[in-house]
């Protein structure tokens, strides 16, 4: 919200480069989230959850059952594992390996659980920072990488400033370079949307 605050009423290129920046890495944030949390609840079968089911649907959403169960949280996690997944067996397989992954007893029955503060997700920054395993570390650089430069060579700034640019090239006419903009902005959506589909 505060770079569409800082991009609407921005006085100059400088301010609106900023709010553009802070928006880019909110929208990163929630892209990112949304992802992880839609993993999270759904069944394997099942993963695709369509933007607006999640918009309309998020009052409803339960929390996410690895959070609660990270933690300590153990019954909250398994009866959420059980409302979401497609049978008890599922459940049972999801709760044992998210089990496992957070380093807690696979035989524990327990509802609620102490964590030692490692195992609470403490530290999870600084290991994947600064002490990131290599594979980690060249996931981290690919994906800083292609934002950085998706950004940096312009295309979202050539998009922006389109009409002011084909006018400046010698189309005048309204009409023209609505159509023009549309040009540029149409195939890019589409081949976002068949990258983001595969």
């Amino acid at each position: 919200m505060l770079g569409a605050i800082l991009m609407g009423y921005s006085p100059s290129f400088t301010i609106i480069m900023i709010g553009r920046c802070t928006a880019g890495i909110g929208a990163g944030f929630a892209l990112l989230i949304a992802q992880v949390y839609t993993t999270e609840i759904s069944s394997p079968s099942t993963r695709e959850v369509p933007s607006l089911a999640l918009a309309l649907g998020i009052l409803k959403m339960p929390e996410s059952p690895r959070w609660l169960l990270i933690q300590g949280h153990l019954g909250d996690a398994k009866k959420i594992l059980l409302q979401i997944s497609n049978s008890k067996e599922e459940a049972e397989i999801r709760f044992h390996d998210i089990k496992a992954a957070a380093r807690i007893d696979v035989n524990c029955t327990e509802d609620v659980i102490k964590l030692p503060s490692k195992a609470c997700g403490k530290g999870v920054y600084n290991e994947l920072l600064f002490r990131p395993f290599p594979s980690v570390r060249q996931i981290l650089f690919a994906a800083v990488g292609l934002h950085f430069f998706q950004h940096s060579v312009g295309t979202d700034a050539v998009l922006l400033y389109s009409p002011r640019i084909f006018k400046a090239a010698g189309i005048i006419d309204k009409n023209k370079l609505l159509l023009a903009t549309i040009g540029i902005g149409l195939p890019k959506t589409l081949f976002m949307f068949i990258a983001t589909c595969y």
